[in-house]
């Protein structure tokens, strides 16, 4: 696994030309390269009573609306390249095809930057999400908007848990796990059960990480019983992580309901950078 190509998803939201810097730092410091995507949706298709009437005018309409939407993602793109140095893809999709179309050109990549819930284009926004995080097959970086400026990948915490997902996102994150300074395991729950605490199964994840050269620090255990996405947020800033690393449970919509939340939770109230693998 290497990060020689990252894509940066990008619009008109305040947190949009961090996530294009954030892409061409990593991109730089991992000897990669770093594109940005700006998405155009296009207006669907007239239905119901009377559209066949009105075809004609909504046609027209939808063209114009169409039109003005790709140059605004141009104007983006334009403004990326100035404040970033990215070139970007330009992508325009129909409506009801954004997450197939988006998910697509996310593929080709090594690692995808994205916003948190609400920073990815009011149009946009879920779908972003669901494309990154559960379509594309590729890990993510979720970055909130007031990170700017800030190192990402230094100090780097993982949430740990024995199982597939955890083991994915480590697995996918060693690039950066090698390039950090520290990296520390965090495990959160009140039981002291292997089905949930996995020691044994820490320890060895512990050692083949130092084996490959990874400067990993003592683990951090949270027993405590509070919600398990709040005390990971009070331990992540606890030992001062600037790159929080976890699997991605279930699918976005069926989050909360199959698997507590926790997903759900980092992706709206962590204010670290998460690096997502699902």
């Amino acid at each position: 696994m290497s990060l020689k190509s990252i894509l940066a998803h990008v619009d008109e939201t305040p947190g949009a030309l961090i996530r294009a810097e954030l892409a061409a730092k990593l991109a730089a410091r991992h000897g990669g390269s770093a594109t940005a995507l700006v998405v155009s949706v296009a207006p669907g298709e007239p239905f119901g009573p009377g559209a066949e009437i009105l075809d004609g005018t909504i046609s027209a309409m939808r063209a114009q609306i169409t039109a003005r939407r790709l140059e605004d993602a141009r104007s983006i793109a334009a403004r990326v390249k100035t404040a970033a140095g990215l070139e970007s893809d330009v992508l325009q999709v129909e409506t009801d095809r954004i997450i197939v179309d988006v998910a697509s050109r996310m593929r080709p990549a090594d690692l995808v930057v994205v916003g948190p819930p609400r920073e990815n284009g009011q149009m946009l926004d879920e779908d972003v999400l669901e494309a990154a995080l559960f379509s594309s097959g590729r890990p993510v970086i979720v970055l909130p908007h007031e990170r700017s400026g800030a190192e990402v990948g230094r100090t780097v915490a993982i949430a740990w848990k024995d199982c597939r997902e955890a083991a994915r996102a480590i697995h996918e994150a060693m690039p950066i796990l090698e390039a950090a300074d520290l990296v520390r395991f965090v495990v959160v729950h009140a039981q002291e059960d292997a089905r949930y605490f996995g020691a044994p199964a820490l320890a060895r994840m512990e050692a083949a990480l130092r084996a490959r050269g990874v400067k990993v620090g003592d683990a951090v255990i949270d027993k405590q019983t509070a919600h398990v996405g709040e005390a990971l947020d009070r331990s992540v800033g606890a030992i001062g992580a600037d790159l929080l690393v976890m699997g991605a449970y279930g699918r976005w919509r069926m989050t909360e309901r199959l698997f507590g939340g926790v997903t759900r939770h980092v992706l709206h109230e962590s204010s670290t950078p998460l690096f997502l693998a699902h």
